[in-house]
């Protein structure tokens, strides 16, 4: 992957891995205008056999589509409505997708909420759409990916797309609703959970600091600066470390197409790149230790991963 670096766009990245983009079917949820899912969107449409685009609102994502196909003519795209906050809006949307899926971009995502807000399923709305839609939208298309691997030359993939907000999350397996403790809910430690909640080969990502998307604007100057991320007079932080949005989209595409990764099956990626893990390794005695508390680390892993799954499932109603 040593073509790729930090500033390496999706459109570079989906010409540099075309042939293995060729004839693959894609489905990715939440394209909307000036989107990180519309950007990934146009740097496959030259080059996929069918991208599925699943979003809330037809009109709106219609329009994005229709400025794409103006761009490639060629390009082969079908729009399938599906608000990722209703499961029987997935439902009936998963109904429509008849198509093998090479790959499935798990993308949409809620505006952070200012106040605690639930689903029509009763969810706390962005576990339940950031998390809990996309297992459900998974679940679902299971078979769509099975058949896709059905001739044994390709690895279906899903990708996950986190945030690197994931760092401060904790799943609260005894209030995942703020139900219990709703004085406790803060628009941050939902959409921290919820994506710490993401995570066939499966990869996960974080796009980067994306300046001008929609999800971006959700978080205001004041809470940039209270976070360590923008200055008191409003500047960002390490301006270089943000990103634009074709910047963005090429993680998306390195964690869908990339073959070198495959063997990293369960991998977290930034930067179009594998994220690195940390370590000091000074000596022989730091590896052991380090190499133990990696262990022990795994374990615990391992058990939230299985205690979600399983809280997932029973508050779907499903056995994934």
């Amino acid at each position: 992957m040593s073509q790729y670096s930090s500033k390496s766009t999706g459109v570079e990245v989906a010409a540099a891995l075309k042939e293995e983009i060729k004839g693959k079917n894609v489905l990715i949820t939440g394209v909307s205008p000036s989107s990180l899912g519309e950007e990934v969107v146009r740097a496959l449409a030259p080059y996929a056999g069918l991208i599925i685009v699943a979003s809330r609102n037809r009109v709106r994502t219609q329009t994005t589509v229709d400025a794409i196909i103006n761009q490639t003519p060629s390009a082969n795209i079908k729009v399938v409505v599906l608000d990722i906050s209703s499961t029987a809006s997935i439902r009936a949307a998963a109904k429509e997708i008849t198509e093998p899926i090479h790959v499935l971009i798990n993308n949409a995502a809620v505006p952070m909420a200012v106040e605690l807000s639930q689903t029509e399923d009763g969810f706390e709305s962005q576990f339940g759409s950031n998390h809990l839609g996309h297992v459900l939208l998974t679940s679902l298309l299971l078979p769509n990916l099975k058949q896709a691997a059905a001739g044994g030359e390709v690895v279906p993939r899903v990708v996950n797309v986190s945030s690197i907000a994931h760092y401060s999350g904790t799943i609260r397996f005894d209030d995942p609703y703020f139900a219990l403790r709703p004085t406790e809910y803060h628009k941050l430690v939902g959409y921290a959970q919820s994506k710490l909640a993401n995570g066939l080969a499966s990869f996960s990502l974080h796009p980067g600091g994306i300046v001008g998307t929609p999800m971006g604007a959700s978080v205001s100057k004041q809470e940039l600066i209270q976070y360590g991320l923008a200055n008191p007079d409003g500047t960002y932080v390490n301006p270089d470390e943000w990103k634009t949005i074709p910047v963005g989209a090429s993680t998306y595409i390195v964690a869908a197409f990339e073959p070198s990764i495959l063997e990293h099956n369960g991998s977290y990626l930034a930067d179009a790149a594998l994220a690195p893990a940390s370590s000091d390794g000074k000596d022989q005695a730091s590896v052991f230790f380090y190499a133990a508390k990696f262990l022990s680390l795994i374990r615990i892993l391992q058990d939230l991963a299985e205690r979600l799954w399983a809280l997932s499932d029973k508050l779907l109603g499903i056995k994934f």
